[in-house]
């Protein structure tokens, strides 16, 4: 704290000795006028002394915040498309059912299969995984896959 103040100090001091010296400058006399005239010539332009400032290039838009997802996987309870919902049976804590309700939206993309399907494409008790994030209280789907079981092999007969 003590070299603080000392600088602070310090730097008065210096600048109240530059401003007296300052004030004790006295002015140049000015020139007495030449009783001969000479004619005028053009001045030249002056080189700037910088360089010209480049046009700042645009500023592109402020980064959009990345939205938390999260995922849920699960076998499907009920569809109500009327409604863009679909409920999900998964296994909670402690391995008990909890049924997680989540909404689609137009930018929800369904899929089975590699392929585009649409909400009331999908079946109770298909296996799901989504990926949801959360907007006002609610799971909003990003996307939705069913999950195509594998193909039971028959068993070979004697």
């Amino acid at each position: 704290m003590k070299k603080v103040i000392l600088l602070v100090v310090m730097l008065l001091v210096g600048t109240l000795v530059f401003v007296k010296a300052a004030d004790s400058v006295v002015p140049a006399t000015p020139a007495t006028p030449a009783t001969s005239v000479a004619p005028a010539t053009p001045a030249t332009p002056a080189t700037p002394a910088v360089a010209p400032a480049k046009a700042e290039p645009a500023k592109k838009a402020a980064p959009v915040a990345k939205v938390k997802t999260m995922r849920l996987k699960g076998t499907v309870a009920s569809i109500d498309a009327a409604n863009n919902t679909i409920v999900i049976s998964t296994l909670g804590k402690e391995k008990k059912s909890v049924d997680e309700t989540v909404t689609t939206d137009d930018k929800t993309t369904v899929m089975k299969a590699d392929k585009k399907i649409t909400l009331a494409d999908i079946v109770s008790g298909d296996k799901v995984s989504v990926v949801y994030f959360m907007s006002a209280d609610k799971k909003v789907a990003k996307s939705i896959t069913v999950h195509i079981p594998p193909k039971q092999k028959e068993p070979v007969k004697k």
